[in-house]
């Protein structure tokens, strides 16, 4: 992982609630050694909540914004591993099975572009709050969206995602 000073804070998206049809990100404050946690939702514990953001007033990056790549997954199949490994690369933060994502990726009745500018907009949240570290997100989706991989795929077109697991 990078190196950061014990006492830096980041600011990130840990949750969507949504009203009417209209998602809402809430950003919590948590320590940059939080950031080690195998797993997104291991963060939040003690997390003061700083920000509550309408997602559709965010401004949508050009293009694919922060987001490098994506991993959809079997369990124990190695993906935790693949994600630490990435976050070692420079710029590049590995989020492992966020639920803010699937929280957004299961709201029904969405069109592919309009879930596409929504995921790019809450990911520009997370490496405006990650700053040099995240410039490069990579996606570990939860694995109950391994079902929704056609949807993900059909959004992000050109995100390059592999599927890992084990025989």
């Amino acid at each position: 992982m990078c190196p950061v000073s014990a006492s830096h804070h980041y600011e990130i998206p840990s949750r969507i609630v949504w009203f009417d049809n209209s998602p809402v990100v809430e950003v919590r404050r948590i320590s940059a050694s939080a950031l080690d946690q195998a797993f997104w939702d291991d963060l939040w514990a003690d997390a003061p909540i700083t920000a509550i953001l309408r997602l559709d007033d965010q401004p949508e990056p050009p293009g694919t914004g922060p987001l490098y790549g994506g991993i959809f997954h079997t369990y124990r199949c190695g993906s935790t591993l693949l994600c630490r490994q990435l976050s070692t690369l420079p710029e590049v933060y590995a989020i492992a099975e966020p639920k803010f994502l699937s929280q957004l990726v299961l709201q029904p009745h969405q069109a592919p572009l309009l879930l596409r500018a929504r995921i790019m907009k809450v990911l520009v949240l997370l490496a405006q709050g990650l700053g040099a570290r995240g410039q490069k997100i990579v996606v570990k989706w939860p694995g109950m969206l391994a079902d929704c991989a056609d949807i993900l795929v059909q959004a992000l077109p050109d995100v390059p995602m592999l599927f890992l697991h084990r025989d």
